[in-house]
């Protein structure tokens, strides 16, 4: 167990170095097109992500989102459908983007829209980043 613990930090601190080499090497890029952000180079790294509406994963990114939304708004809404569902990767993790149906309390059902964060070192936990009523 324990020498399964360190081959695990060891090839955690493995792919954080190389993913900063490539920061490293490939972050001054932007510079020398008049762009000085470090978020700009960031975003020149990501990768579009597709993602069915009835995949398991982004069923349960979905349904966080609305959960997670509940416990900021004391809101009681239930997710209903998934409209459509696209994503971004990047160096450290994944955005993901919904357009979904929720019935409120009184069962009227709205669409809204969700942006979810999954960092995915070291342990893939999803943060809610926004969550709008669109209707």
């Amino acid at each position: 167990m324990m020498i399964m613990m360190t081959m695990m930090r060891s090839s955690y601190l493995i792919n954080v170095m190389v993913v900063l080499l490539f920061l490293l090497c490939f972050g001054p890029l932007n510079r020398a097109s008049g762009r000085s952000s470090r978020s700009a180079s960031l975003m020149k790294l990501t990768v579009p992500l597709s993602l069915d509406v009835n995949d398991p994963g982004a069923i349960e990114m979905a349904n966080f989102a609305v959960t997670e939304n509940n416990k900021r708004t004391n809101g009681n809404l239930k997710l209903t459908q998934i409209l459509r569902c696209s994503g971004l990767g990047y160096a450290f993790g994944n955005f993901y983007f919904f357009k979904l149906l929720a019935m409120d309390a009184i069962q009227q059902t709205n669409t809204y829209s969700a942006k979810v964060h999954q960092f995915l070192l070291p342990n893939s936990s999803y943060t809610l980043q926004c969550f709008q009523l669109l209707s």
